[in-house]
């Protein structure tokens, strides 16, 4: 990505890049099987570069296990936050050339498990585009936005400079969800109070208003979909066996970098 190219917390601010027509459905990634952050990014190495320096950061970061995730996983979310990658990713889930995606389908397999073991949020959230979208987001219409979608539980966070700001042309989004995903613990950056909205999300235009000559504000409400849009990361027993592996897994690397004979838990034997 070109120095220029860069625009400070641009996950939060890319509504517009979402396309206009609908997409394949997205799956496939699902078939992978689970592994380390590190060997997950292996196929991206070509495309973003010094990922793996990336990776170390997010996993010194994310060294204890919380809220139900494994350290890889709580890593796999705090990469994303670390925009060295999301804007490549995004770019890969909006397109219409869904082979864009294959690179990515061993990183996305963690990530998405990690946010699926995540509660749902059910209230509102936040984010924005410095341009205006009202003609593009008519009350009534239904919309997908197929790329992982950025927004902050608060409202002063998108308002701040490093944001969408309080001047110029802007569009707000104040979206009702019902399965958000927080994840602030996870994040490099905890004060943004983060909540993801998973690829494929769907929504209804309930609302467009003007608020002054510069801000519009179209409030969405996350709908189920007519169909469903993207295949979930693992069945049950496929968690069970994977979270199994994922923690024998950890524990011969912590034993290996503690240099000793050590036998395994017994609860992982």
């Amino acid at each position: 990505m070109a120095e220029g190219d860069y625009i400070a917390n641009e996950r939060y601010l890319d509504v517009n890049k979402e396309p206009k027509m609908p997409l394949t459905p997205m799956q496939g990634y699902e078939l992978k099987q689970l592994v380390s952050l590190e060997e997950s990014v292996k196929s991206l190495e070509s495309l973003i570069q010094n990922i793996q320096g990336f990776v170390w950061r997010a996993i010194c970061i994310c060294e204890e296990a919380k809220d139900g995730l494994t350290p890889s996983e709580r890593a796999a979310v705090c990469l994303y936050t670390m925009d060295c990658l999301c804007k490549q990713l995004n770019a890969a889930l909006r397109s219409p050339r869904r082979q864009q995606l294959f690179p990515y389908f061993s990183y996305l397999k963690l990530l998405l498990t990690a946010l699926w073991k995540l509660p749902n949020f059910n209230g509102l959230v936040y984010r924005g585009v410095k341009v205006d979208l009202s003609a593009a987001y008519p009350k009534g219409k239904k919309i997908i936005w197929w790329g992982l979608s950025s927004c902050s539980t608060d409202l002063a966070v998108l308002q701040s400079q490093d944001f969408l700001g309080m001047s110029g042309k802007r569009t707000r989004f104040d979206i009702e969800c019902f399965c958000g995903k927080l994840i602030e613990n996870h994040s490099q950056f905890s004060e943004e109070h983060e909540c993801l909205l998973l690829p494929c999300s769907y929504f209804e235009v309930i609302d467009n208003t003007k608020e002054g000559t510069d801000l519009t504000i179209v409030r969405l409400r996350q709908i189920q979909p007519p169909v469903p849009l993207i295949q979930p990361p693992f069945t049950t027993s496929q968690q069970q066996f994977a979270q199994n592996t994922l923690n024998v897994a950890s524990a011969t690397q912590h034993v290996e970098n503690q240099g000793t004979s050590s036998t395994l838990p017994s609860a992982l034997t």
